[in-house]
């Protein structure tokens, strides 16, 4: 394996902290100084920071290199330049802490963040994934669409809920991820699939049945900006969020059904209704509350008034809704009818 290098070459002088701070970099000036100062100010010292250099080809290693030399806890390892799945991996193996703690170039730490979070997973007998809230920021830079993304994202704050909505959206954002070390290697790293390494690795601790937790507090200021990767990437465009999502949903709450009914007849329900019966998952009926489209058909399947549905007389119900606020009002029906959520039905997005 490959072995850090920091300014002075000596790796071994970092051993023994209890927490890294993983960090994989690629030409990430003008925003790399202000997230390595936000993590230099962490109310809990037993750190090291692992700055993964993914073949930079501006000042990056360079103002790592000057951190180090203020402070023997940063650690710089450049490799060529494979890709964020592989320098990620690198970190992963070469960590000396027993937890890992993500973070990204472009975004700034709550100084109290490792204090609220690394002696949860110490705690934990469990292998977990543990995210935090977030802030965006710029506020001037934060679209209405990315404000509500982030109310979302912010009220995932228990494994039930999680769990609830694990096929919606990632419910940990991955600069927030926090780990133990062992848990990562369990689940053998990320991966590249040609769709969100970040949501794959929650996806398949879920597969495994591991536990999710969130501390609510918003530790992560979360930068918004154009170059963002999950915005330009090819891996993170809507249909690879889709067929991640289908991926792992049929191997997981559908992996012994071959027959469901699809709520919603819309857009997200009709690629849903496509995706599933291409699998060969018979799709019984469509149920949606548009009169537009009552009494017609999807895809061969009849489309059904949703106030038709009672419990114990249908196959299991994949919600596929994408007006804003319409999921709620259904989960409320549904509960109101009797429905439990992932015993009788799932959303998707």
């Amino acid at each position: 394996m490959e072995q850090p290098e920091d300014s002075g070459g000596n790796w071994a002088s970092m051993t023994g902290a209890s927490a890294t701070v993983l960090m994989a970099v690629r030409n990430g000036l003008p925003y790399l100084e202000r997230a390595l100062a936000s993590i230099s100010r962490q109310s809990w010292t037993d750190w090291e920071a692992l700055i993964v250099d993914d073949g930079s080809t501006d000042d990056s290693p360079r103002a790592v290199e000057r951190w180090r030399c203020r402070d023997s806890r940063f650690v710089l390892y450049r490799r060529p330049p494979e890709g964020l799945v592989a320098a990620l991996n690198a970190g992963v193996r070469a960590a000396q802490g027993r937890v890992i703690v993500r973070m990204d170039a472009d975004d700034v730490m709550s100084r109290w963040r490792l204090e609220r979070t690394v002696p949860v997973l110490q705690s934990q007998s469990e292998s977990v994934l543990l995210g935090t809230g977030v802030y965006p920021f710029p506020r001037r830079s934060v679209a209405e669409g990315m404000r509500h993304y982030v109310e979302w994202l912010n009220g995932q704050t228990s494994d039930s809920v999680m769990r609830r909505n694990m096929f919606i959206e990632c419910v940990i954002a991955h600069p927030t991820l926090t780990a133990r070390r062992e848990t990562l290697l369990a689940l053998g790293g990320y991966r590249d699939r040609g769709w969100p390494e970040d949501y794959d690795l929650v996806l398949r601790h879920y597969e495994r049945g591991g536990r999710f937790a969130k501390v609510p507090e918003p530790l992560l200021m979360w930068r918004v900006h154009p170059a963002k990767r999950s915005w330009t990437h090819p891996s993170y465009c809507h249909d690879s969020f889709l067929e991640l999502k289908f991926h792992f949903l049929e191997r997981t709450l559908l992996r012994d059904r071959r027959e469901v009914a699809v709520l919603g007849g819309g857009p997200t329900g009709r690629w849903w209704t496509a995706r599933l019966l291409r699998a060969g998952v018979a799709v019984r009926a469509v149920y949606d509350l548009d009169p537009n489209r009552i009494g017609a058909r999807l895809y061969g399947a009849p489309i059904l008034h949703f106030m038709e549905l009672a419990r114990g007389d249908h196959p299991y119900l994949v919600g596929a809704v994408g007006l804003r606020g319409a999921r709620g009002a259904i989960v409320r029906v549904l509960e109101h009818k009797g429905f439990q959520a992932i015993e009788d039905y799932v959303f998707v997005a």
